[in-house]
């Protein structure tokens, strides 16, 4: 059942006929006519009975035209669901995490990021800071947070934090 046709029938049903119906979905009224014809020839029942003065609409052509916006609702949703999986960070990520970081530079760091980039999950992985960096390498885990962390051509090294005394 094509979307496009379902407006194209919305569109003659609101309008009660199916000329004024084609103006206002912007479509000729033999787009309209062969749109509601298609869609009666889909779904196997009349969906308008047409007279002189324009459209009547069936049982069946009540439910469907009742039905029409919970199906563009739905599709609506659709569109932003996929438009936020293109735009948003979403998704698994494993944080590797060296043993002493995990108890002081964790809790804030993920405050801050679970609230930035609420549709990440992450999962947490402690293990020594040659551990983690190894498995960042390896690639089971994603991000490591370490300590006195060696250079490697795989790695993209950043300073997280710097602890003074």
């Amino acid at each position: 059942m094509s979307v496009s046709a379902m407006r194209i029938f919305q569109a003659v049903v609101r309008a009660g006929s199916i000329t004024a119906g084609a103006k206002t979905a912007g479509v000729s009224q033999s787009t309209a006519s062969n749109s509601i014809a298609g869609l009666e020839e889909h779904l196997g029942t009349t969906l308008l009975q047409r007279t002189r003065s324009g459209v009547v609409v069936t049982e069946a052509g009540a439910l469907l035209f009742e039905r029409c916006d919970d199906v563009f609702l739905a599709l609506e949703r659709i569109e932003v669901q996929v438009r936020d999986l293109a735009e948003e960070a979403v998704g698994t990520f494993v944080l590797g995490c060296h043993d002493s970081l995990g108890s002081y530079f964790l809790p804030p760091f993920l405050e801050r990021f679970l609230a930035s980039y609420p549709r990440i999950e992450l999962e947490l992985w402690n293990r020594s800071s040659a551990e983690v960096r190894q498995a960042v390498i390896d690639r089971p885990i994603d991000v490591g947070l370490v300590v006195n962390a060696e250079p490697h051509d795989d790695l993209v090294m950043l300073d997280a934090y710097r602890d003074r005394i």
